[in-house]
């Protein structure tokens, strides 16, 4: 065992002249600035806060939305599949693009003064001022740049959640993007324009199709993807509905982005489960993209995703959710992918680490869970990896926890008969609430012969040790765990230094 201090990353900071751009000016991220979105025609805003966004000379209003956890009703979409304990919970979001510093203001709508304020991540460092009237919050945002070797040109988003008075039923979130780079014109030639309440063709000779501002209403089935494409839903644009019919839907180079929203608010569990009706994303094919997005009220597993190329991953970028239901898992890859920055705030597990994935990247997540069910992270569901040594996890955020498993964080659930993992890197992951009463990394194996092999927990953080670190469990004459590393793991005031039963079990 190791007990080394590891320096801090460091940050990137850009000043620039800066002006305010809305959606009708050009796109190229050669533009300094910010550009902020109109409301969308349809939706209301939040009855719990407001925002607004200061590029250094003037303050811009930020449409400012909010999604609350259902109420169980006897039929309909929310019959079944809802968490009673986050019933009445609500989450609001504002988004914007910059590359230059802001400062965001938000105030508070609802009784009661700010009394805290606290922004997570902690490791984002953003200090928040309170007002003299208690009634809002400053807190400056500087552009914020990609770490890894190959990309420290690149800049990243800085999404956050503004905790006000504690972790109460009430939470702001702010999403400040990088400027989307290739936005489309809705008059340019090959652009087909979506209006609100006119269903989208599958096929035709358009290149991209442009969600215009509104509510759209794609019904329970998915809208097919097709190689090529582009999918664009900007700011003040919301879809009801998913994308992608299904793993069979292979769409070479087709590509979803935008900063607007994907919702599942229309479409029940059960109809899932019956499939009666889709999933919200289906993106598979070599090539393709998923990025800025932000997800409201998934119904099931929300982002399904692959290549069969690992020279030609899927990549997905700068995605959000907030999702109340059961089974709303985050992201499993089948085959190959990269997913950077996203924001996961949901009720199941956050990504899937090694079940059929071949060559996968996990970089930049925040993981909020509430008092429902998984982990931060699994291992594998019954699934093996398609190729060994080909899947690191790194440079997360766990800001809460408040599972009812209470503390799973990392889990390896089970593999199937003849199903194995091997070689799998988690490394530089800050655990800000550990929850409590079980292991923060669990590993079980079935009796049946399988194996788990060649896996290294690097560098995690909690800031309290909640006395059950980790549990290494199962196994059997044909079941073998080996080669399991745990290097620079720090619970609270102190290092893990041996496989003492203080440690492990």
């Amino acid at each position: 065992m190791l007990a080394v201090i590891r320096a801090a990353g460091c940050l990137f900071v850009m000043l620039t002249l800066s002006a305010c751009l809305n959606e009708s000016d050009s796109s190229g991220v050669d533009a300094q600035g910010i550009r902020t979105y109109s409301a969308i025609p349809g939706i209301e805003p939040s009855t719990r806060f407001s925002t607004r966004v200061n590029d250094g000379r003037t303050w811009h209003p930020l449409f400012t939305m909010e999604t609350v956890g259902p109420e169980k009703t006897r039929a309909g979409i929310y019959s079944r599949g809802i968490y009673e304990s986050v019933t009445g919970l609500s989450a609001s979001w504002c988004t914007f693009e910059m590359n230059v510093p802001v400062t965001v203001e938000i105030t508070k709508l609802t009784p009661g003064d700010i009394e805290t304020c606290v922004i997570r991540p902690l490791s984002r460092g953003l200090m928040p001022v309170i007002s003299e009237d208690r009634r809002s919050v400053r807190f400056r945002i500087e552009p914020r740049f990609a770490e890894e070797a190959t990309t420290l040109d690149r800049q990243v988003p800085v999404n956050v959640a503004i905790e006000i008075n504690g972790q109460t039923d009430e939470m702001m979130t702010v999403f400040a993007s990088p400027f989307l780079a290739d936005k489309p014109q809705p008059d340019a030639p090959g652009v087909f324009k979506v209006q609100p309440g006119t269903p989208p063709p599958v096929d035709g000779d358009w290149d991209t199709f442009y969600f215009m501002p509104g509510v759209h209403d794609l019904g329970k089935k998915a809208l097919p993807l097709r190689p090529g494409k582009r999918y664009y839903i900007p700011g003040d644009a919301w879809v009801d509905g998913g994308f992608g019919e299904g793993h069979d839907n292979i769409a070479d180079g087709a590509k979803i982005f935008g900063l607007g929203v994907i919702s599942g608010r229309r479409i029940g569990w059960h109809e899932v489960e019956q499939k009666t009706a889709d999933k919200l994303m289906h993106l598979f094919g070599a090539d393709t993209s998923l990025e800025g997005i932000t997800f409201i009220d998934s119904p099931h597993h929300t982002w399904m995703a692959g290549s069969k190329d690992p020279e030609r991953p899927t990549v997905v970028r700068n995605i959000k959710c907030h999702s109340w239901r059961q089974n709303t898992d985050g992201l499993h890859f089948f085959g190959s992918g990269i997913a950077e920055d996203v924001f996961f705030h949901a009720q199941d597990d956050g990504h899937y680490i090694a079940s059929t994935a071949d060559k996968v990247r996990f970089r930049r997540w925040v993981y909020w869970r509430d008092d429902t069910f998984g982990a931060d992270m699994i291992f594998s569901a019954n699934g093996s990896q398609i190729t060994p040594g080909n899947s690191i996890t790194e440079d997360g955020d766990s800001i809460y926890n408040r599972s009812t498993w209470k503390g799973v964080m990392i889990d390896q659930r089970g593999l199937g008969e003849g199903n194995w993992v091997d070689g799998v890197t988690i490394r530089n992951l800050r655990i800000e609430n550990p929850g409590a009463n079980q292991p923060i990394v669990k590993m079980y194996l079935p009796e049946h012969p399988c194996s788990f092999r060649n896996v290294l927990l690097k560098n995690i953080t909690a800031l309290s040790d909640n006395g059950h670190p980790f549990k290494v469990t199962g196994g059997g004459p044909d079941s073998v765990i080996e080669n399991v590393t745990f290097e620079d793991i720090r619970l609270g005031d102190r290092w893990v230094e041996d496989f003492s039963a203080e440690n492990f079990t």
